[in-house]
């Protein structure tokens, strides 16, 4: 009787066996199941990711970015983000410059010395030798002078530079300079330069109207191509 044969006749007479072969082949085809379901919720997974990052690359895009970061701007939506926070254009109701002005003393001293030598008679640490007068290895005396005077002068610096942003009623600070720096500083040229530059920005975009509509970022067209991709998987 051939291999098969016997197989066969163990598999119809012999109940112990042919549950053991049926289980065998159901756990069988349960693995392969299991990577198959595991191979598409992976898939599954990869797209889910990818069109979260696709909707925060539409979202990052609309935002145009200003006045040394303070500002952001997305004209798309009608929108602009204040210290972290987003309100539509026609809430902004006004800015102005809150500015709060110092000195500091800077003192420079200024010294001249002068010395008067004396040799006479007297060797202070060294000897005599040869023809009278003589020195050999000694330090001279005599007295030193000095003659000295400082100037000093008042830095005007700049202690405080923020703008107070009117929103919907209420009053906020943006600050673009929190403590003391000169007025002949770079720092301090570029914070009054980005201070007036949002000024000028929010007074636009006060009197910008705010767009009706709009296309949300989940359904931008490469989006909804992510999206067919994940329906198609269930």
């Amino acid at each position: 009787m051939a291999n098969e044969e016997k197989e066969l006749h163990k598999f119809v007479y012999n109940p112990k066996y042919r549950e053991k072969v049926i289980a065998r082949v159901h756990k069988e085809r349960d693995k392969q199941y299991n990577k198959g379901v595991k191979r598409v919720k992976s898939e599954r997974d990869k797209l889910v990711k990818s069109r979260s990052k696709e909707i925060s690359r539409i979202s990052n895009s609309r935002w145009e970015i200003s006045c040394g970061g303070k500002l952001w701007v997305n004209r798309t939506e009608g929108k602009v983000r204040i210290n972290y926070a987003e309100y539509l254009f026609s809430s902004i109701q006004g800015a102005q410059l809150n500015i709060i002005n110092g000195s500091r003393i800077e003192t420079t001293s200024n010294s001249k010395s002068k010395k008067h030598v004396s040799l006479g008679w007297a060797v202070a640490g060294g000897v005599v030798a040869g023809p009278v007068g003589a020195v050999v290895a000694g330090s001279t005396l005599g007295k030193t002078k000095t003659k000295g005077s400082s100037v000093s002068n008042q830095i005007p610096t700049c202690d405080h530079l923020g703008v107070f942003v009117t929103i919907d009623g209420f009053v906020q600070e943006v600050v673009f300079i929190s403590s003391p720096v000169d007025q002949t500083s770079p720092a301090f040229s570029r914070a009054q330069r980005d201070a007036q530059n949002l000024i000028a920005q929010l007074s636009v975009l006060s009197r910008t109207p705010v767009p009706e509509s709009f296309i949300r970022p989940e359904d931008e067209s490469s989006v909804k191509v992510i999206d067919a991709q994940i329906d198609n998987m269930k």
